[in-house]
């Protein structure tokens, strides 16, 4: 059997990585939540989170000039950035003040599951049954390691749907923002779309 190229030891590591610091957001943005707003809070994070990639837009996008000037990209970075970021972030804070870390654990669990559905059905990649296995094995085993969580009340289950339709935007985003890798690389769609995610809050 042919071992996988270094590339996709690296994208895996890479991915694993940024879902352990997510992961993190969720009981630090509980404790966060008592001393602000949800939407200050998101605007915050995205303000923070856009500044310090902006070197990254500059230094990864080549000629600054043709990418101001092309529609395309800028629409694109402000509408993933907004069902990126703004839009499961204002979700996902007003769903932690509703329910519990524990259960979160849970709906991070879930991301993985819709990404992949979504990616079989809209991108139409395969499904292999070694790949669906590991998605089941990794939602049980956040559903334990939680300490099997439930709902214990109707403020729950409203946090619960919340983060649940976080979840979901944030599936949609991963799925759909490689459209945006047509115009720049990877470094430079991430701070594009964390300041679409930024402006997209500012109304709020």
């Amino acid at each position: 059997m042919l071992k996988p190229p270094v590339q996709e030891y690296k994208g895996v590591l890479a991915l694993v990585f940024a879902n352990f610091i997510w992961s993190g957001t969720f009981p630090a943005t509980a404790l966060a939540i008592h001393q602000m707003t949800p939407i200050f809070l998101s605007l915050v994070r995205l303000t923070i989170g856009a500044l310090l990639l902006t070197p990254l837009l500059f230094y990864h996008s080549g000629s600054w000039d043709s990418f101001v000037l092309r529609w395309q990209p800028i629409t694109l970075a402000l509408g993933l950035g907004i069902l990126g970021f703004t839009a499961p972030m204002v979700l996902e804070i007003q769903g932690l003040a509703l329910t519990t870390p524990a259960l979160t654990a849970i709906f991070i669990a879930l991301e993985p599951v819709f990404t992949v559905l979504m990616s079989a059905l809209w991108l139409h990649e395969s499904l292999p049954k070694l790949r669906w296995l590991a998605v089941v094995i990794a939602v049980v085993g956040a559903w334990f390691t939680a300490g099997l969580p439930r709902p214990g009340n109707t403020g729950h289950w409203t946090g619960d749907v919340l983060l649940f339709c976080a979840v979901l935007c944030y599936a949609t985003y991963n799925v759909t923002s490689k459209y945006l890798l047509h115009w720049m690389s990877p470094e430079a769609a991430a701070a594009g779309t964390l300041w679409g995610g930024m402006v997209g809050t500012l109304p709020l």
